[in-house]
């Protein structure tokens, strides 16, 4: 996973902001929250589109780099 596409092309989000917005939703008693626009973006697609798609898009961006 650490060579995957997803953690080396893509940029990630900052651990302290995903906390912090984690611990606030825990204290406001939310069941769930999804920090990030692209990550909100990507929960909104797998309401919209068949699982087969969600799962090819996942595939693909788990597979190792190419780049260094």
């Amino acid at each position: 996973m650490e060579a995957s596409k997803m953690l080396k092309e893509g940029s990630m989000d900052d651990p302290a902001k995903v906390t912090k917005d984690g611990c606030k939703a825990l204290l406001a008693g939310d069941d769930k929250v999804v920090p990030g626009f692209k990550n909100q973006m990507m929960a909104a697609a797998g309401n919209l589109l068949p699982d087969e798609v969600m799962a090819d898009q996942m595939h693909k961006q788990t597979q190792p780099s190419q780049k260094g």
